[in-house]
């Protein structure tokens, strides 16, 4: 590169002193910034960069910067670009490397962004040229390591930068662990790219007897902490020296954090990392335990297999790193003592709490623990029983959030909440995820947990409030103790019911497969019989307050999984309900103007969302359709859904909780209209006839008139022969029937209640549905149309275009008359399927109509529903106009009126 010039570092560093300065006017200001961003673009800028920052040129701690800047900007744009040979390159990497070595002041005096801009610099260089054309680059931080602790905090600060980077890892890995662990973990040398076919990555450093960064940090960490201890217990200890080693110590830990959860976890295990961290809990510097501990929190979060969770946790399950961990909370929490911990260490409490949390939930309490640590081999006996004890309590406090009072408590709230909507917030969050952890540890002891459940709720659900408990008015306070025990009572109960009953319906779904498990069998047994047992029990309670009897209830509706499969209690169950839903004082009528006190309301809407509730799964239990879906017909399944269905639509249940349980309901069958054998059907005429059975059955007549034998009305059909067609039309049939059914439900209400916010709301309901519902509906009309279509017959035999005839049952729909259903001899011949057929395009057709009537009645989105609506209308319904006869015009007609009406509603 050429030389400086002196007149250009001398107004670099002007225009820097005009920026800095307050009083200079704007305008000057911005000419100095465009000129200092130029000098980036300088082909010399690395050169300037290097004067500027190095400290031997007495430049401001702002020039310095800036010229550190320059650098990066080199690197960053133009190492690349063709701005720079390989000479020019060396250069600049030299300039770096010059920098660390001599051009900054030690590591007490530095300012701190100047050395994470100098470890950047390099970084950023390493992650261009390393490991291919830079191969000594290891060498020259261990070089640096070791000369000074200026260089060595630089060189961790280079080594975190670099393991930020997904890009360097596997080189980073090469270094970091040792090469011993490097050929167990690698004894090829090379480590194949998951995903990537014939992708390999040599894995193997140039030192073959390397023993890698993560030893030497922990080497190095304990070192100065020992030293750290011994400097503490002088009489007269260096501060200088002090300082230094917290500087150290907290740079390898925050060095160590940012490989821990990537790095070989033999590795871990080989340099001791784990003990090393235990240890440093015990330090009486804040910043050495919070770095430690955020380092074990990514240890303890890592998801291990069965033999490196082994290897990794060995040190606490079966070390000494479990007393360390004890000995470290006792120091901030001694036993006994309830001590007021400043800021700092109650943020560090917290952090503590979460690592253990970790560990526990990841390699204690794993769904796929390969074995019980050997130091606590019995208490997961005690375990679930105590965990209950402890959240229940925690579960009641978090219901009484109200203003903390205590000193302490006032304390740590003002710490952790900046309103006590936060705290609410907390507390929400809070009691759900105690409410799942009862579910949870229910699954762990079934019948040892219920049978604790039971003894409890057999004492605390028969206790009545006292005066104490008690507004003014005499009425149950939902703030007192009393009723924050009995709503933390009836949530235990919720939790661990709905669990169980979870567990009871996955090994009911499982038997089938395992019949001879009698094991599962017999859980299974005790935990029906204890269900219907308490069941029993909470049926005979009678509250008088409302608040309770609201809560309850709640708490009733809770047995739906377990009533799902034994029914026996369930008519008592919906008796109970329905005594609330319709529950009215003494002195009250019910009428459409009737207005009942806030808790009377809540009671009712209550006891109505637990119908509601009931009635999403009450359809398997009413129709007994388990295992034997013969036992109804579809007629009726459709008509057990309608009842449902009006249940939920017409309710005053917000739209939020309203929208799931209507599409349980809806959803499977209506989604059939999306289904790739109803969409297939639709495609062309070819597809739609050959799926209704007439090309079926054009070819077996066409197949008589050949062999000289015409007999249209005699068997000559096996049932399997027709067995697919008929399914095929029945599938569309009932669909068509019970859409229709659904929809005039859902749309047929009084003139009042059009104009009822509810019911317009309810609409929405049907939003998502629409869409493939309209799709298939004028796609299904189009096929109809066609149908009709005297091209469309051309091949088709004579003796079947009776199908086209208009029939009796068609003329008594347009006269409004009943007719009775004609029959034939029999199904299985040309007539009977002739009939079959007839009646069902006659039937399809007519609902197909009526449901595309009733669409429009969904609210005004309809017209919107899906693109040029208007274009798809009438090439729908009028494509095929000069076919169309009289029944169809007439029926067309009504709609086209259907549609002008909601338009104008």
């Amino acid at each position: 590169m050429d030389k400086m010039d002196n007149e250009v570092l001398t107004q670099i560093v002007h225009a820097l002193e005009t920026i800095h300065n307050h009083v200079i006017t704007n305008e000057i200001r911005i000419k100095a910034q465009e000129y200092c961003n130029s000098i980036k673009e300088h082909p010399l800028s690395p050169i300037y960069g290097r004067y500027l920052a190095h400290l031997e040129n007495n430049q401001s701690d702002a020039v310095r910067h800036f010229g550190l800047q320059l650098i990066e900007h080199a690197i960053e744009f133009k190492w690349n670009d063709g701005t720079y040979n390989d000479d020019e390159k060396q250069q600049i990497k030299q300039a770096v490397i010059q920098l660390i070595e001599g051009g900054i002041h030690d590591i007490l005096r530095e300012q701190s962004f100047i050395k994470s801009k100098v470890a950047k610099l390099f970084a950023d260089i390493a992650k261009k040229e390393w490991p291919i054309r830079w191969d000594d680059m290891d060498q020259l931080l261990q070089g640096f390591y070791n000369k000074s602790p200026t260089t060595q905090e630089i060189t961790l600060l280079i080594l975190s930068y670099l393991a930020e980077e997904t890009e360097t890892r596997d080189s980073l890995q090469c270094v970091i662990v040792s090469s011993n662990v490097l050929r167990i973990q690698y004894p090829n040398g090379v480590k194949s790219e998951g995903g990537r076919k014939g992708k390999v990555t040599i894995m193997f450093g140039d030192d073959p007897n390397n023993e890698g960064w993560l030893i030497r940090w922990i080497r190095s960490l304990e070192q100065i902490v020992g030293e750290w201890q011994r400097q503490k217990q002088l009489q007269d200890p260096n501060p200088q020296t002090i300082i230094i080693q917290e500087k150290l110590s907290t740079a390898i830990l925050n060095t160590l954090a940012t490989t821990l959860d990537w790095i070989l976890t033999r590795s871990i295990v080989e340099s001791n990392v784990v003990l090393m961290l235990c240890n440093c809990l015990l330090i009486d510097c804040y910043e050495i335990r919070m770095k430690a501990i955020e380092c074990l929190a990514i240890i303890f979060s890592r998801s291990l297999g069965a033999e490196d969770r082994t290897i990794v946790f060995e040190p606490i399950f079966d070390g000494t790193c479990l007393d360390l961990l004890h000995n470290a909370y006792n120091k901030i929490q001694p036993p006994g003592q309830e001590l007021l911990i400043d800021d700092d260490e109650y943020l560090y409490l917290k952090m503590f709490a979460e690592a253990i949390a970790g560990l526990g939930e990841k390699h204690i309490c794993h769904k796929n623990i390969s074995a019980i640590p050997t130091q606590f081999p019995n208490e997961q006996k005690g375990l679930p029983i105590m965990l209950m004890e402890l959240f229940t309590k925690r579960f009641s406090n978090a219901l009484h959030s109200s203003e903390p009072v205590d000193s302490s408590a006032l304390h740590y709230n003002d710490l952790d909440f900046d309103s006590m909507n936060d705290r609410r917030m907390f507390d929400q969050s809070l009691r759900y995820k105690i409410v799942e952890l009862f579910k949870s540890v229910a699954l762990m002891q079934p019948i040892e947990i219920f049978s604790w459940m039971v003894n409890r709720i057999q004492v605390t659900c028969n206790v009545r409030p006292s005066n104490e408990d008690l507004d003014v008015d005499g009425v149950l306070r939902l703030d007192s103790r009393f009723y924050v025990t009995f709503e933390t009572e009836m949530t235990l109960v919720e939790s661990i019911v709905i669990g169980l009953g979870i567990l009871i319906k996955q090994q009911s779904d499982e038997e089938v497969e395992n019949v001879n498990n009698n094991d599962r069998l017999l859980l299974r047994g005790q935990i029906m019989n204890g269900m219907n047992n308490l069941l029993q029990m909470l049926l005979g309670i009678e509250y008088e307050d409302l608040s309770m009897i609201h809560r309850y209830l709640a708490a009733l509706a809770a047995f739906e999984e377990i009533l799902q499969i034994d029914s026996n209690l369930l008519f008592q169950v919906l008796q109970k309900m329905f005594k609330f839903a319709l529950f009215c004082p003494p002195g009250y009528s019910i009428s459409s103007s009737s207005s009942f006190p806030p808790p009377i309301m809540k009671l009712r809407v209550g006891a109505v969302t637990a119908l509601i509730r009931f009635g999403v799964v009450m359809p398997d239990v009413l129709m007994i359709i388990r295992s034997d879906k013969r036992l109804v017909t579809g007629r009726e399944k459709g008509h057990f859904k309608e009842f449902l269905l009006s249940i939920i639509y017409f309710s005053k249940v917000p739209f939020e909780q309203k929208q799931p349980l209507f599409d349980s309901i809806i959803g499977s069958d209506i989604s059939e209209y999306n289904s790739p054998s109803l969409v297939g059907c639709i495609e062309s005429i070819q597809r739609f006839m050959e799926n209704i059975g007439l090309n079926f059955l054009a070819t077996v007549v066409n197949g008589m008139k050949h062999n000289g034998v015409m007999n249209l009305k005699s068997p000559v059909f096996e049932r399997e022969d027709i067995k697919v067609f008929k399914s095929k039309r029945n599938k569309i049939a009932w669909l068509l029937i019970v859409t229709l059914t659904w929809l005039r439900r859902t749309t047929d209400f009084s003139s009042k209640k059009k104009n009822d916010t509810a019911m317009k709301e309810s609409l929405k309901l049907w939003q998502q549905y629409i869409p493939f519902m309209l799709t298939f509906i004028l796609g299904f009309i189009r096929m109809l149309h066609q149908v009709w279509n005297v091209e469309t017959w051309r091949e088709i035999p004579v003796e079947l275009h009776s199908i086209l005839l208009f029939s009796k049952e068609e003329k008594a729909k347009v006269i409004g008359m009943q007719q009775k259903i004609t029959t034939v001899d029999s199904q299985y011949s040309i007539n009977g399927m002739i009939d079959n057929i007839k009646k069902w395009l006659v039937s399809v057709r007519i609902d197909s109509y009526y449901i595309l009537g009733r669409l429009p009645f969904l609210g005004p989105d309809f017209y919107t529903v899906l693109p040029n609506m208007t274009e798809l209308i009438t090439q729908s319904l009028f494509e095929n106009a000069d076919n169309i006869n009289n029944i169809h015009w007439k029926m067309l007609l009504n709609i086209l009126d259907t549609f002008k009406e909601r338009i104008l509603f």
